[in-house]
């Protein structure tokens, strides 16, 4: 089989293109490194959703509680704020946020 040749099955009438990583001569250590560079890239963008759902205050827990300006903390930071702390306008309402 060759590199992004068409493999078509009766049984199911599905048809696949294939592709393989290209082979060197330089072996395991290259695709080590490849695999390393992948692993931080993916480490990376895990610890960016992460810190898009931690608390902006504590940064310890989970957003879970929302304002009426749309601004959101956790639970145990937002219990005792009487105005946002991104906007600073008066918080009229506090409401729980369920995932």
């Amino acid at each position: 089989m060759k590199d992004g040749q068409l493999l078509t099955s009766s049984s199911t009438n599905v048809t696949r293109h294939t592709h393989r990583l290209p082979s060197t001569t330089m072996g395991n250590n290259f695709d080590g490194e490849i695999i390393s560079k992948v692993v931080r890239e993916l480490e990376t963008k895990v610890q960016e959703l992460e810190d898009g759902q931690s608390c902006s205050i504590c940064m310890e827990r989970s957003r879970n509680v929302a304002f009426l300006c749309g601004h959101t903390t956790c639970s145990n930071c937002a219990q005792p704020l009487k105005t946002c702390h991104i906007c600073r306008k008066p918080i009229t309402k506090k409401i729980n946020l369920y995932s």
